[in-house]
């Protein structure tokens, strides 16, 4: 029986896709099974016309996307339509948040007993998990540095725990994660305490990036910055395939090393799996989100596409649920508010009224 200390990086990785799966099946579980959702109205956004021909031409995309992967000779899989259904589940019906705020806690638990385990020395001297600066990059729950650290610190954010984002950002190692948790902070809404927080965070990332090498421009550094540099200077994208990125091909993209150019940008992975069409579809549907979320689970397209990953675009339109609970029970509020400064019908002394409760 393998023990903490046998398993390398590269097993956690290839165990990374069933725990996803599995993951994947249980919100599903959650999100069927609570009172908020509601096949029937499920099916009735869904037979709205507004509604219907969009997830019509995505699905039609996607078997376009299949075909074009078959023709080119490519081993193909049925993610975009398997994503298209995931999507339509949480995009067609109120979504609890409470299962959104209860996944975040149990990525934490999650979190703090992985930290735990290593600094208690459970996974031994040769640990799997990579360390940037003495402090280690933990898998997190769904075994995947990237995905677990978006998830929590953008979730936390929006939770209104931002210090509490920015800091984990920068500690768990992805400075993908880093640059969006930035993001929002700068279109968050300017004051002397946001600048006292978000100026010393700035800096800190600023600092991370460049002892990670993440702004070297050396080919040797093979950092996201000299892969930019060189899609700049060079015609990585005439390549055999090229249909792909259009059309999609409903497989991954070629990540051997003369490709690692191309593979290292999360753009290009997810035009080669589901098409650039595909992209814009998607795009038109979660239109009606707030649009500064969206623009943050965007952002790892830079570099990484965790956010379009099965689990990555669940956690995706999740997110943006929440998000849009928040907005709909701040409007509540203040519609109240400015019904309790408005005079009582009948009143010659502008009484207030009792706030409204819809």
């Amino acid at each position: 029986m393998l023990g903490l200390t046998d398993f390398r990086s590269a097993d956690v990785r290839a165990f990374a896709a069933s725990v996803q799966y599995f993951e994947i099946v249980l919100i599903l579980i959650a999100i069927l099974a609570t009172r908020k959702f509601n096949i029937s109205r499920s099916v009735s956004f869904l037979l709205k016309p507004a509604n219907f021909l969009p997830y019509f031409l995505l699905v039609l995309v996607s078997v376009i996307s299949l075909l074009n992967g078959a023709l080119q000779g490519l081993e193909t899989n049925l993610k975009p339509l398997g994503v298209v259904l995931l999507i339509l589940i949480i995009d067609s019906d109120r979504l609890d948040p409470k299962i959104y705020t209860s996944l975040i806690k149990i990525a934490m638990v999650f979190l703090i007993l992985e930290y735990l385990l290593y600094y208690s020395g459970a996974f031994g001297e040769k640990s799997h998990l990579t360390r940037n600066f003495g402090l280690i990059r933990p898998h997190g729950l769904f075994l995947d540095v990237q995905l677990s650290s978006f998830f929590i610190c953008v979730g936390l954010f929006a939770l209104g725990h931002r210090v509490l984002a920015g800091f984990l950002s920068i500690v768990m190692g992805s400075l993908t994660t880093t640059l969006v948790i930035v993001f929002l902070y700068a279109t968050s809404r300017f004051n002397f305490r946001f600048l006292l927080i978000f100026l010393p965070f700035l800096l800190a990332a600023y600092i991370t990036a460049d002892l990670a090498g993440t702004l070297s421009a050396d080919a040797t550094s093979k950092s996201i910055t000299y892969v930019y540099l060189e899609l700049l200077t060079s015609d990585y994208l005439d390549l055999a395939n090229s249909s792909c990125y259009v059309f999609g091909c409903s497989s991954n993209v070629n990540t051997s090393v003369e490709d690692y150019i191309i593979a290292d940008v999360g753009f290009f992975r997810v035009a080669y799996q589901y098409g650039l069409i595909w992209m814009v579809l998607f795009l038109y549907i979660v239109r009606r989100y707030n649009k500064r979320y969206l623009i943050a689970h965007l952002i790892p397209l830079l570099h990484y596409a965790v956010t379009f990953g099965a689990l990555g675009i669940v956690l995706f339109l999740m997110s943006l649920k929440y998000v849009e609970s928040l907005e709909a029970r701040s409007g509540t509020q203040s519609r109240g508010a400015k019904r309790s400064r408005q005079p009582m019908q009948g009143s010659t002394k502008g009484l207030s009224a009792e706030p409204g409760t819809a």
